[in-house]
């Protein structure tokens, strides 16, 4: 015998891009309440996105799950296809305006400085060069020998993995 399919038949609110926008700003705020986050609505033909970008602070790794959370459609590459979907807030059954929502983080010089520090202390190895670009000076780390490594060192420090640091 074949297990009946459950169906859930409570009301589905929609919730415009621009709540949305505010609703996921409120939920970031809740859970990193020291991280300062743009969170951008931008409309275009065929639907809509929610881009967020911060400084410094929590982890990509950290932050997606919320971004995650107030996305309205997912996207099938394999079948070129993309997919509205209901999702619940508070309990309630909602469907979010936006199709996705994506997210950036960039970092300070004062950041990477920190990061590099604790990194080049560890190893003993010599401090890599650390340079800013773009109107919006974001940081990055010069070292042509071990980029991929320095990549991966900023990406995985968070600003509380620095204020606890020796």
């Amino acid at each position: 015998a074949v297990a009946p399919v459950a169906v859930d038949t409570r009301p589905v609110r929609f919730i415009d891009i621009i709540e949305t926008s505010k609703l996921l700003r409120a939920a970031l705020k809740e859970c990193f309440p020291a991280g300062k986050f743009s969170v951008r609505s931008h409309r275009y033909a065929g639907g809509s996105s929610i881009r967020v970008n911060w400084p410094d602070g929590p982890t990509q790794r950290e932050v997606e799950p919320i971004l995650k959370a107030f996305e309205g459609a997912s996207f099938d590459g394999m079948q070129d296809l993309k997919t509205s979907h209901d999702s619940t807030l508070n309990g309630e059954r909602v469907r979010f305006g936006n199709d996705y929502v994506c997210g950036n983080r960039s970092y300070s010089v004062a950041f990477l400085t920190q990061v590099a520090r604790q990194v080049t202390d560890r190893l003993q190895i010599p401090m890599p060069e650390i340079l800013s670009s773009g109107p919006e000076c974001v940081a990055y780390i010069k070292d042509n020998d071990h980029q991929r490594y320095w990549d991966e060192q900023a990406r995985e420090h968070g600003a509380s993995d620095l204020a606890t640091a020796p």
